[in-house]
């Protein structure tokens, strides 16, 4: 399991815990979490911006993964 948070994907003053046991549904609950938590914020992101979530959420995957040893 990994565990992130707003703070860490995107630098949003967040600390709640997101969770995920696969990178998609680590991406899940973190979206989960930015539609009802950040809608405003979501609301004012480019689609640009939004795109680079996901790309970040797997960065935090693979370096939060690596080295761990298979399930």
């Amino acid at each position: 399991m990994v565990t992130t948070n707003c703070k860490e994907i995107a630098g949003v003053d967040c600390a709640v815990p997101l969770n995920g046991n696969s990178v998609e549904e680590l991406k899940r609950n973190v979206f989960a979490h930015a539609q009802k938590d950040h809608k405003d914020m979501l609301a004012k992101m480019s689609p640009a911006d939004q795109a680079k979530i996901p790309q970040q959420i797997e960065a935090i995957w693979k370096k939060k993964t690596a080295g761990a040893p298979a399930r």
